[in-house]
């Protein structure tokens, strides 16, 4: 794919708008720019007098040896990745609203350095988006946060960066301004203000910096044209290794950043470009076949679109670049055609996918964007390969969770192999992601005392016939602070088992180890469904202490396998179910709804 360097991948990540183009050519380094392009980032022409500059840099990786594709920035304002930030923000639509958001701003002596907003909501809601720059304002440094703030704002990381002083003043700022008719929304269970405030990070440098012109083009109408800079389209074609005076580029432009990026591939990969469209029936799992296909006749995807054409059908128009072993027209003409694709799309060597593909009824033409003279389509069906008909099985999600799972599997090998530590987000990520896959059995903590060994054997004997069961035995007061947090979190449900274990100096009753009420309060703070069965003889005042809301019987020991640990299982299956399983799946288990037991100790 195109997008495969890692800033573009971040702008898919934090959610900006990506507008992409067809393949163009120019000689002189001028670059033809459409206006749903030029529009949005503000490429405007302007006067003799008073013309409209942008910022033009190279990025392009200058370590490698041979050459590379390579990539031309156009920007509206300087390119800093340590001053230029983003900031979102869903307000209600009432006069005065926007003018409060920039009050906060500007109190801090931030630079707007462009700004757009919409109404949005049925008229009910104003969006705003901007992108500020730190430069002017007195908190212009990265300063690390005090450990209070951390603390303080951990609920609210996913909105800014908490670590970075001056992104808590803003936020907090914009809170004092707009506090009152700031929307809000829910995420992940929680009620989050729609306003996000991001660094831009830029992982490259940009090199050989210059200033361009945006000028009026003679044709087509509306669009305008920027020519590179003498230095940066030198760099730029010795980094391409080009000896033809003709270069290619596809362009970009992120709506949020501002940002118009020139994408130019290595001229040997412009020799195996095609642009080409796929007009098919609009249903689900089309498009898996169609990229399936795409794979198999080994073409790589550069840039692509997929929008709805007519009423039940939907138009696929992809630039793609083909990597496999037979040779291309030597004209363009040619290759434009959808003959010579379609004689290697029906090539199919996966099983099944021939039949998949008949069911969209799949025409190949060329694409109707840019207005390319339209010819007759291919219809893919008749040129498919005929199949032993294979018949149709309902999904198994158990099939495809064991399919999951053994991906998930190689992909955590791989990271292990290759010296990803436990501390790694994204190995632990996958290892979370392989448990679910690896069976349907949700996952319980135990937590018990070793002075309830005993217990905690017999009742993970019968826990284990519908649950996994974790659970943590060691000493050591680091190990469990970091180890067993992590998998109280990873768990599905929290089980505790408070067991007697000193006598109080009443001499009456018994107190507890103090991990107890400790993990107990980790699996409280991520809200899981938690059943704690506490000793008889322990004070009222240990166990009293807990959420009314959770399920707290008591035994004695004499009782513990035979009366409480069938309650403790009963309960659980009623009560302790996993979004895995479905309501069939629980009553295969025999389970009924009048069989849950109803967290009481004993009369």
């Amino acid at each position: 794919m195109l997008l495969e360097n890692r800033e573009s991948k971040k702008m898919i990540r934090e959610g900006g708008m990506i507008v992409i183009d067809r393949i163009q050519k120019t000689r002189s380094g001028e670059i033809l720019i459409p206006p749903f392009h030029s529009g949005h980032l503000g490429l405007i022409p302007g006067t003799a007098e008073q013309p409209n500059q942008v910022l033009v840099s190279l990025n392009s990786d200058f370590n490698q040896a041979e050459p590379t594709d390579c990539e031309v920035v156009f920007s509206p304002y300087p390119q800093s990745e340590a001053n230029m930030m983003q900031l979102s923000c869903t307000i209600k639509d009432e006069p005065g609203v926007v003018s409060r958001l920039i009050h906060a701003i500007s109190d801090l002596k931030i630079n707007i350095a462009t700004l757009q907003t919409s109404t949005i909501d049925r008229l009910d809601h104003h969006f705003v988006n901007m992108i500020l720059d730190w430069r002017t304002s007195q908190f212009n440094s990265k300063l690390a946060s005090d450990p209070s703030v951390l603390h303080n704002f951990q609920d609210y990381r996913e909105l800014l960066p908490i670590g970075e002083e001056r992104y808590v003043k803003l936020f907090v700022s914009i809170l004092a301004q707009c506090g009152d008719v700031l929307a809000w929304e829910e995420f992940a269970g929680r009620q989050l203000p729609r306003l996000k405030l991001r660094p831009f990070e830029h992982v490259h440098k940009f090199m050989f910096p210059g200033e361009a012109i945006v000028t009026r083009a003679d044709k087509p109408p509306y669009h305008v044209t920027v020519k590179c800079p003498e230095k940066v389209l030198r760099s730029l074609r010795d980094q391409l290794g080009a000896t033809s005076e003709t270069l290619h580029y596809v362009l970009l432009s992120e709506t949020e950043e501002g940002t118009l990026r020139a994408f130019f591939p290595n001229p040997h990969r412009v020799a195996n470009m095609i642009h080409i469209g796929f007009f098919h029936d609009d249903k689900p799992q089309a498009l898996h076949a169609l990229t399936d296909m795409v794979a198999n006749a080994k073409f790589n995807v550069v840039t692509s679109l997929l929008r709805k054409h007519s009423f039940g059908r939907s138009a696929w128009e992809a630039l793609l670049e083909y990597r496999g072993d037979e040779r291309l027209p030597t004209s363009i003409e040619e290759r434009m055609k959808p003959e010579w694709a379609c004689a290697q799309f029906s090539k199919i060597t996966l099983p099944g996918l021939a039949e998949r593909l008949r069911k969209f009824n799949v025409e190949v033409g060329l694409p109707e964007y840019p207005k390319y003279p339209q010819g007759n389509r291919v219809s893919l069906s008749n040129l498919l390969p005929a199949e032993k008909r294979r018949e149709e099985r309902a999904t198994n999600q158990a099939l495809e969770l064991a399919r999951d799972h053994s991906l998930l599997r190689e992909q955590v090998d791989t990271m292990v192999a290759e010296g990803q530590g436990s501390t790694s987000p994204k190995l632990r990520l996958l290892k979370v992601a392989e448990k679910y896959a690896g069976s349907m059995k949700p996952t319980i903590f135990l937590s018990y005392p070793k002075a309830a060994n005993y217990h905690a054997s017999f009742l993970i004997g019968e826990l284990e016939k519908h649950y996994h069961v974790d659970f943590y035995q060691e000493p050591d007061g680091e190990v469990i602070m970091s180890q067993v947090g992590d998998k109280i979190r990873q768990a599905d449900f929290f089980i505790g088992i408070w067991h007697h274990e000193f006598m109080l100096p009443n001499g009456i009753t018994y107190g507890i180890s103090p991990w107890l009420p400790f993990e107990y309060g980790i699996a409280y703070a991520e809200n899981k469904p938690t059943l704690i069965v506490h000793s008889g003889k322990l004070d009222e005042t240990i166990w009293k202490r807990l959420n009314p809301e959770t399920a707290q019987p008591s035994y004695m020991d004499v009782e513990f396998v035979p009366v409480t640990i069938p309650l403790m299982v009963n309960y659980c299956l009623g009560h302790f179910r996993s979004a895995r399983y479905s309501t069939d799946e629980v009553s295969q288990r025999g389970v009924g709804e009048n069989e849950v037991y109803e967290a009481r100790g004993p009369a």
